[in-house]
């Protein structure tokens, strides 16, 4: 696997994935991450998932987007 950086991020039934970031960008003033799920020593080929970031020295935390917002930013990621 290339190197990535890992993040884990709490799911929807309470248990933590691993996540690689495979890009950040920046859309109106606010930072971005796009994931990947980790499998094994590998990056889910299929999906990819778009979390807002706020990023410190040492740690990132990621926000899940509402589905408006989610539908406007991946719009916007996809046109780059």
């Amino acid at each position: 696997m290339d190197e990535y950086e890992i993040i884990k991020i709490e799911l929807r039934d309470g248990s933590q994935g691993e996540f690689a970031i495979v890009d950040r960008f920046e859309y109106k003033e606010k930072n971005y991450v796009v994931v990947a799920q980790v499998k094994g020593d590998e990056i889910d080929p299929e999906g990819r998932y778009i979390y807002l970031a706020q990023e410190s020295e040492d740690e990132i935390t990621v926000t899940e987007l509402t589905a408006d917002i989610y539908e406007k930013v991946a719009e916007y990621y996809m046109s780059m």
